[in-house]
């Protein structure tokens, strides 16, 4: 079986892989599945390509992103949660950062164990750079999608997230 065009999930019929049944919706459900691991492995190089520059990879930039957010203090656990990542792996990469000064942990009134991740004047710097980089890109890549198709595509998403969180 050949590949030539770059995507071997079309060529192989999924009820082939044992990932699901020969019809309905959870065939559906399934081809967006591997289609949201394929985009997401894609914007995690790009999102590397985008920050590599600064010294940060694009895990690094979502812990610091979440840092940063205005009027919003996270733990580990919520940009944990919110992220979709471990919360073991955002500690490990948050414990990096905080050495390499681009968050520190604060005190959280709420919680003794549970530090508050707050991005540092450095940090704040690295998001600026990104987000010049950024926006284009992002204008780059929304160019070819109606407005109407890309609101319907996060319409969708949030309610498979909501659905998952339950």
């Amino acid at each position: 079986m050949s590949n030539s065009d770059g995507n071997i999930m079309k060529q192989i019929p999924l009820y082939y892989t044992g990932l699901t049944t020969k019809s309905g919706k959870g065939q559906l459900f399934t081809e967006i599945v591997l289609a949201l691991f394929k985009l997401t492995g894609m914007l995690n190089i790009e999102g590397d390509n985008l920050t590599s520059e600064f010294g940060i990879s694009a895990a690094r930039w979502k812990i610091l992103g979440f840092s940063a957010l205005p009027d919003t203090a996270l733990t580990v656990s919520q940009i944990a949660k919110h992220s979709g990542q471990s919360r073991q792996s955002v500690q490990v990469l948050a414990n990096e950062m905080e050495k390499a000064g681009l968050i520190e942990f604060q005190a959280n009134p709420y919680h003794k164990k549970s530090k508050i991740v707050a991005a540092t004047l450095k940090g704040i710097g690295i998001l600026r750079s990104i987000r010049e980089k950024r926006i284009p890109w992002t204008k780059e890549k929304a160019a070819p999608i109606k407005k109407k198709e890309l609101k319907m595509t996060l319409d969708v998403i949030n309610r498979i997230i909501n659905e998952m969180d339950k």
